[in-house]
């Protein structure tokens, strides 16, 4: 395998099939959301490093400086060169470009569990682990609102304003939610998945106090966000919230359902555990000092 840069928009179709083509094998996202949807972007300038055998793209690093000026990168292979040669070749390569560009540690995403010894062998320690939770239809629980509690579907044009601010102050401590605005909401209102009667929303009389945002794939459903007023936790919203949820992707067609956790957040795990959600997959992030 010989590594190379490779960038958008030269490289595009390539970087594309790689990540579709690992998607549809292993039934979840072979890169994170914040870069998937900048590479959709028409005019998208993203660098990273190729992993090229024959000519063919088969391993992809994309780098990028985050809002904070950390450089942070993501590590895609496909299942024919997953070895611990090919990990480290484009691992070691990641850090290089990093630090040519004045970097001075390297925050690591990893989707699949296999990269993380070799990225610990090569300084890396481990940071955050994002669980991705899967649940099997059909769930017998019923929801059980609050008191005072209406949930409707989402309003465009009415609604952006008191979302914005629920999910900013529900995610204030979040590294990715917790900053978007509205460039943030319009550009995933703009994917092809997006429904406004699959954004649920929980108010009490005038007050946005709880929303659970869903996807619906094919026959796969996700919870995308929710969030509940933090002045309201353990009202029991939180968990009537994904009931709802849940019951709407059963009505869309969906014979599974799944949501990413925090393995710190203790609280989360124990609801949805609770629901009957499982452990089905575990990204992290390592970081390194350059």
């Amino acid at each position: 395998m010989d590594v190379a840069p490779a960038w958008l928009p030269q490289h595009r179709e390539a970087i594309h099939e790689l990540i579709e083509a690992i998607g549809i094998t292993e039934g979840h996202p072979a890169i994170g959301e914040h870069k998937y949807l900048a590479l959709h972007r028409p005019q998208a300038g993203i660098a990273g490093l190729g992993g090229w055998e024959d000519g063919r793209l088969v391993a992809f690093a994309p780098l990028a400086v985050d809002g904070a000026g950390r450089h942070v990168a993501e590590l895609v292979v496909a299942p024919s060169h997953r070895q611990p040669e090919a990990y480290s070749q484009m691992l070691e390569g990641v850090s290089e470009l990093a630090r040519s560009e004045g970097g001075k540690a390297l925050r690591l995403w990893i989707f699949h569990p296999g990269i993380v010894a070799s990225a610990i062998a090569l300084g890396f320690a481990e940071e955050r682990q994002l669980l991705r939770l899967a649940l099997d239809f059909p769930v017998r629980e019923q929801p059980d609102h609050p008191d005072g509690i209406v949930i409707r579907p989402f309003r465009l044009g009415e609604d952006e304003s008191d979302w914005i601010r629920l999910n900013r102050m529900a995610f204030a401590r979040h590294p990715e939610n917790g900053t978007w605005g509205p460039e943030e909401l319009a550009e995933r209102m703009e994917q092809d998945w997006f429904s406004p009667e699959n954004l649920l929303m929980a108010w009490r009389g005038s007050a946005l106090v709880g929303f659970n945002w869903l996807k619906a794939l094919d026959q796969q459903g996700e919870i995308y966000v929710v969030a509940v007023d933090p002045a309201i936790q353990g009202s029991g919203l939180g968990r009537a919230l994904i009931l709802e949820g849940l019951r709407r992707l059963e009505e869309l067609g969906c014979k599974q359902a799944c949501v990413y956790v925090d393995a710190d957040n203790h609280r989360a795990l124990r609801l949805y555990r609770s629901l009957g959600f499982f452990l089905d997959n575990v990204d992290q992030t390592l970081l390194k000092t350059l």
